[in-house]
């Protein structure tokens, strides 16, 4: 692969021809020579900032993409292990941990429109930051339940998460949305989308890892089948629940780390293109 070619001191061409023809069907989505030219001169008499026009390298952007991943990434882990813990610990049916799980979906569905037109008039920082430390919290308070945890704190906790995330989404993309320009919206739906999925995916391999390794540290199957048949009070069980306070409380130090960086971001500006 021919890494690049300086055609002038201010323009530099990307040469992928001879990248291997599988590798270009999946780096260009079709055959053939891939050639991307990337002129700082040509920008310059437009007196633009390349960098940021080429690269969307805001801070209010690069801020809201990393905590969108890093929402999701206590989102999925939340999701994963909460059904496994009621029904195992709390022994609920699945009917009735459908029940507990229903105010998760009902605060995203009241806070996120609500949260979207007050972050209209109000500025997206304070509910972006707000957003993510509720979630924090949440999760800290998740990370406190046991096996003889009222099922009344384990719904109240459910809520403030829920509603920290509902609170934070769509502020967030908005203000993603704002801190590019107009002609680049396609490619910033792209990346917040890869952000949102790439948090789904990686949450549960790290709640898995976690829960797993800590399972099996201690000289047990990582077999989650294991937990749902093991008696109140057993070993098996509380090695379970110690491996996901860890899940849980890890997550809820990332969220509100991600709301400091919130807080200390500037806000975003809408920015048209030239």
């Amino acid at each position: 692969m021919n890494a690049s070619e300086c055609t002038d001191d201010s323009t530099l061409v990307l040469n992928f021809s001879a990248v291997e023809s599988r590798w270009q069907t999946m780096l260009f989505n079709g055959g053939g020579d891939g050639h991307n030219v990337f002129s700082k001169k040509l920008y310059d008499k437009n007196g633009e900032d390349w960098m940021r026009e080429n690269v969307i390298s805001t801070g209010p952007f690069s801020v809201g993409i990393a905590t969108n991943y890093l929402s999701f990434l206590g989102v999925t882990s939340f999701r994963f292990l909460i059904p496994f813990y009621l029904q195992g610990a709390l022994r609920l049916s699945p009917a009735q941990i459908a029940y507990v799980l229903i105010p998760n979906a009902v605060s995203r569905i009241i806070f996120g429109p609500l949260t979207g037109n007050l972050s209209d008039r109000f500025g997206r920082r304070p509910f972006t930051a707000a957003g993510l430390a509720l979630c924090g919290i949440g999760l800290y308070m998740m990370g406190f339940m046991g096996e003889n945890t009222s099922i009344w704190y384990v719904v109240v906790s459910i809520i403030v998460f829920s509603s920290g995330s509902g609170i934070f989404a769509s502020p967030n993309s908005a203000a993603i949305f704002e801190s590019a320009i107009q002609s680049r919206y396609g490619v910033v739906s792209a990346l917040v989308n890869l952000s949102r999925n790439a948090g789904n995916v990686t949450g549960i391999a790290i709640a898995t890892a976690i829960v797993a390794g800590t399972m099996m540290g201690n000289g047990y199957s990582s077999d989650v089948d294991a937990v749902m048949v093991a008696g109140k009070g057993s070993a098996l069980l509380g090695i379970f629940i110690s491996g996901m306070k860890f899940v849980y409380f890890s997550m809820a130090t990332v969220q509100i780390l991600s709301s400091f960086a919130n807080l200390m971001t500037r806000e975003p500006s809408l920015r048209n293109p030239a």
